[in-house]
């Protein structure tokens, strides 16, 4: 029963962002407004997920969005090299 529920999830997460998508293009022809509302709208299907899943997809999620943000300072200058950086900071968001 649990394989089923996150196999719905993720039709329902991917069928709802292209379905939207797919809308908004039509009316709004520009991504850069349609992608983010889309995306709002397919996070929504989280609900049919269990509870601790959720709460471990969030961890990951946000582990990697602080080593994305921490790569792209790097490349822009913002922020100094330092070595094996993305993976002292994806171990530290997965610990607090």
């Amino acid at each position: 029963m649990d394989n089923l529920r996150f196999a719905t999830f993720l039709a329902v997460m991917n069928a709802s962002y292209k379905l939207v998508l797919c809308v908004l293009r039509r009316y709004l022809k520009s991504d850069k407004y349609a992608a983010p509302i889309a995306g709002f709208v397919a996070g929504l299907a989280s609900v049919i997920d269990v509870k601790s899943r959720r709460e471990f997809a969030t961890i990951i999620i946000l582990s990697r969005f602080f080593d994305t943000l921490f790569s792209m300072a790097e490349k822009r200058g913002f922020a100094t090299r330092v070595k094996y950086g993305e993976v002292v900071i994806w171990l530290m968001c997965n610990m607090f």
